[in-house]
C-alpha cells in the first residue's frame, strides 16, 4: 500500500465532491475524489475517534456537587483540544496541480486505524488502497478544514458536527490565556 506524503483539499463545484490532490512518497501525484456521503462518514469516524480519546479530569468526589455536569466538561475539554489544534496550524504549500497524467479515482471506502500515538487514514477504490500517517493533531485541523468546505460547498451540517465544534461559549477561554 502506498503512503500519502501530502495532502491538499479543496471542493469542486462542477462534480459536487471534495478534491483531494495528493502528493505520495514514492513522488507520484494522485488526485482521490470524495463524495459527501462518504466524507460524512469521514466526520463521524474522526468525532468517535476523538470522544474515545478525550482525557477529562476526574472531578474529586467532594467538588462534585459544585462541579459542572460531566457533558459541559466534555464539550469544553474538546474545544479547547479543538482550539489548541487550530491554533497550532501553520500554513503550508499546496500540492502542486495535477498534471494530465496524474490519476483520478473515486474513493469508495474509509478506514482510521491507530496505533499508538499515531494514526492511519485509509482510502481505498476497488482493490487499491493509500494510506496517510498522522497524529491527533493533525486530524483535528483537517477536521476544521472539512468543515470550512462543508460550508464552502453548502452541504447539510447539523446532526454531523458536534456542539463542542463551534461551541461559541467556550471561544473566550481562548484569547483569556494568551499573553500580551
Amino acid at each position: 500500500m502506498r503512503q500519502i506524503r501530502k495532502l491538499t483539499i479543496d471542493y469542486s463545484l462542477r462534480e459536487d465532491r471534495l478534491r483531494a490532490t495528493t502528493l505520495l512518497k514514492d513522488g507520484d501525484g494522485l488526485v482521490m475524489w470524495l463524495t459527501q456521503k462518504l466524507t460524512s462518514r469521514l466526520v463521524k469516524g474522526l468525532v468517535e475517534l476523538f470522544d474515545n480519546t478525550l482525557a477529562v479530569p476526574e472531578t474529586p468526589p467532594a467538588a462534585q456537587a459544585a462541579a459542572q455536569p460531566v457533558r459541559e466538561r466534555r464539550v469544553a475539554a474538546h474545544f479547547w483540544e479543538q482550539a489548541r489544534a487550530d491554533l497550532s496550524r501553520v500554513p503550508q504549500r499546496p500540492v502542486p496541480p495535477p498534471r494530465e497524467s496524474t490519476p483520478e479515482v473515486l474513493v469508495d471506502g474509509l478506514r482510521l486505524r491507530q496505533h499508538k500515538d499515531t494514526y492511519f487514514l485509509h482510502f481505498s477504490w476497488g482493490e487499491e488502497a493509500v494510506f496517510l500517517p498522522a497524529d491527533e493533531t493533525w486530524l483535528r485541523q483537517f477536521m476544521r478544514s472539512l468543515h470550512t468546505l462543508y460550508r464552502d460547498a453548502e452541504w447539510p451540517v447539523s446532526g454531523l458536527w458536534p456542539v463542542w465544534f463551534d461551541a461559541v461559549e467556550h471561544k473566550h477561554y481562548v484569547r483569556q490565556s494568551e499573553i500580551n
